[in-house]
């Protein structure tokens, strides 16, 4: 089952129904199917980067610096679920939603875009999740 984001309808979605619902036959319908539903359940939901330099955040009013060096976490998960980028339909399962792929950040990337860290075997992973779904 799909996580219960708090106020949203995806822990109410019926993955197998939407599954039964595919064109076995069209492997990209399949694809896209895997990169939606990776997109509102992530296998990976954190990336991180090292701060290059000095920073200071505000955390509750309160200005926090760190130096070169740390460890930032960019929590993927928020900009896959993101109204301002992906609609009001942000957290329902649509594997027809209009650049899907090219946007999804699944795989440590943005689509093709990545910053030197893509996942080596991303591909692979959506041929495998492809082959699985059309025979199962």
């Amino acid at each position: 089952s799909m996580p219960n984001y708090q106020g949203e309808p995806t822990g109410q979605i019926d993955v197998t129904k939407a599954w039964d619902g595919l064109d076995l036959n069209n492997r990209d319908e399949v694809k896209r199917f895997a990169y939606e539903v990776a997109r509102l359940y992530p296998p990976v939901n954190v990336t991180h980067r090292k701060a290059q330099e000095a920073f200071t955040c505000d955390f509750n009013g309160r200005s926090v610096s760190f130096p070169p060096g740390t460890l930032v976490m960019i929590p993927i998960v928020f900009g896959n679920l993101d109204k301002g980028f992906w609609g009001p339909t942000a957290y329902e399962l649509d594997h027809d939603r209009p650049k899907l792929v090219q946007n999804f950040m699944g795989f440590n990337s943005v689509g093709d875009r990545e910053a030197g860290r893509a996942c080596p075997g991303h591909e692979l992973t959506i041929d495998i999740c492809a082959d699985l779904l059309i025979e199962l």
